[in-house]
């Protein structure tokens, strides 16, 4: 029965010196060594013909068994197309060889696992391919084109440390893993180095994502992320750290991930954080400090149309969240105040002409915003320091106990029960100053200026003090302007720190309300 062409050992004859060496290594099951280390120029000794290596790896024939060890071969240069397409292979070791042309491998089967470490190929269009074993490309280059391994399946790992992806030097991809699925981990390190956009939008990983002691760089053309990551399930860890250079543009819209394993500088600029998630910081991001995480977050891409009330908060608090559950609460807490105070205190927003007219009630509602941000700030921290409350309501309870105590003895307290100015005989002998009068009689309650105070300040509870005491306020002046600006004494003060503590008393009495509700809440989910 006739075989296509490329099936036949005849179809090669006559062999070359290195192929016929080939042919006896692949007939054994040993390894051949061509030349040493990656050949520079071809010569009869390492020259090898893309068809012949591509007839081995399809298993030969009656003529040419081949070992279940499969092609095993370094220091060779490859004439020609390496074209696996639809191929189904056993083991193939391509190491330290030359490639004049793209390694072809759509939609391949390898039995086994596929070695090309130290190789330089001009490029690699394997999508689809499924290989039962790792991909072993260590200290390798890709040279001139993308390597495409899109919509791949890989049962092992994928190795790429050491290695150079240069596509991005003519207007291409460095790398495209695109909607992979990787069952073991994903390897950039040990100085690897990209030129272009590396793709692993998709891709799915049971393993980890190591990013070490490597560099990523804009290619020619143009390209918004650097290293898009979009959508991609990662169940281990995504680990970046050691980098020669920060990465710049990183997309990890709709990622997720385990373990969150990072160095401050290893983030460049330009960076897309949207319903990114992760459930923990380990290893070198737990020593990530909580300014830096802060200006982590503020590397996101802002789109300039919108307020900074539309800064999205999602990755702030998945960030809270995971310092939370990876043991370190203060750092959630700065990090959640650093995020209210982008919220109220961040850039201004820019107003495209459409909004013009809404330019005046944007400025006062801005203001009022802020205004309410440093009150949140001061108060209570944004929510995340709650006892700073506690902390302002002594502080005021002492301060107005103090002023009301100056006022008493400065005959500024008075009783505020009409009968008591009805018996003269008492009024004689008090007028001098009604607090400290002896005469009053034992059924009216004593004027004490701290328990004043706090009865001011709470707004339900009754200490017998606000009702039995008030203070004397001066009289209004016949000429408006004598009124705005001359018309001012400690009597008008007092009446102002009565008016604060009032309304002090009643706003924060609502503000820990407020908080105890959330706290439910929170406790609740």
């Amino acid at each position: 029965m006739k075989k296509a062409f490329g099936r036949s050992l005849d179809d090669f004859l006559p062999l070359r010196d290195a192929e016929n060496k080939l042919l006896h290594a692949c007939a054994s099951g040993t390894d051949l060594a061509l030349s040493h280390g990656r050949p520079e120029q071809k010569t009869p000794e390492n020259a090898l013909r893309a068809e012949f290596v591509r007839f081995l790896a399809l298993g030969g024939d009656e003529s040419a068994a081949i070992h279940e060890m499969g092609v095993q071969v370094e220091g060779a240069w490859i004439e020609g197309s390496l074209n696996l397409d639809h191929c189904t292979v056993r083991r193939i070791w391509l190491g330290k060889c030359y490639f004049e042309k793209t390694l072809e491998m759509r939609n391949a089967q390898f039995q086994g696992s596929l070695h090309l470490n130290g190789s330089s190929i001009p490029g690699v269009k394997g999508d689809g391919l499924i290989c039962h074993g790792s991909i072993f490309f260590r200290s390798g280059v890709i040279r001139d084109r993308a390597c495409e391994l899109r919509s791949s399946t890989i049962y092992g790992g994928l190795e790429f440390s050491g290695s150079s992806f240069l596509g991005g030097q003519k207007n291409d991809d460095a790398l495209g893993l695109d909607r992979a699925k990787i069952y073991g981990s994903i390897f950039f390190d040990k100085n690897f180095h990209a030129v272009g956009k590396v793709c692993l939008s998709g891709v799915v990983v049971d393993g980890s994502l190591q990013i070490s002691q490597a560099s990523i760089e804009c290619g020619s053309g143009p390209s918004e992320y650097l290293l898009d990551l979009k959508g991609a399930s990662i169940a281990v860890a995504l680990l970046l750290r050691d980098m020669i250079l920060p990465v710049n543009g990183v997309n990890l819209e709709g990622a997720t991930v385990k373990y969150l394993v990072d160095e401050y500088l290893a983030w460049g600029d330009g960076l897309n954080f949207g319903s990114f998630y992760f459930e923990f910081f380990q290893g070198v991001g737990l020593r990530v400090s909580a300014s830096e995480r802060s200006s982590w977050l503020r590397k996101q891409k802002q789109s300039e149309s919108l307020d900074v009330s539309h800064v999205n908060a999602q990755p702030w608090m998945n960030v809270v969240n995971a310092l939370a559950r990876s043991g370190l609460p203060e750092h959630a807490v700065q990090v959640g105040m650093d995020f209210e105070s982008l919220k109220y205190f961040g850039e201004k927003k820019i107003v495209r002409p459409e909004e013009s007219k809404n330019k005046f009630k944007g400025v006062f509602g801005r203001i009022f915003k802020r205004f309410l941000g440093l009150l949140s700030c001061v108060l209570i921290g944004y929510g995340y320091k709650p006892w700073r409350l506690l902390g302002w309501f002594v502080f005021f309870w002492f301060a107005g106990g103090s002023f009301y105590w100056y006022a008493a003895l400065e005959k500024n307290i008075l009783p505020s029960a009409p009968l008591v100015y009805l018996n003269n005989e008492l009024s004689e002998e008090c007028k001098a100053n009604w607090v400290l009068c002896e005469s009053m009689p034992g059924s009216h309650s004593a004027f004490s200026p701290f328990v004043y105070s706090l009865d001011v300040l709470l707004p339900v509870v009754d200490l017998d003090q606000e009702k039995n005491w008030t203070m004397k306020t001066p009289g209004m002046k016949e000429k408006f302007l004598d009124e705005i600006f001359i018309n001012w004494s400690f009597e008008h003060l007092l009446r102002f720190m009565y008016w604060f503590q009032v309304i002090f008393g009643w706003g924060s009495g609502l503000i820990f309300v407020a908080m105890i509700t959330g706290l439910l809440k929170r406790q609740e989910r």
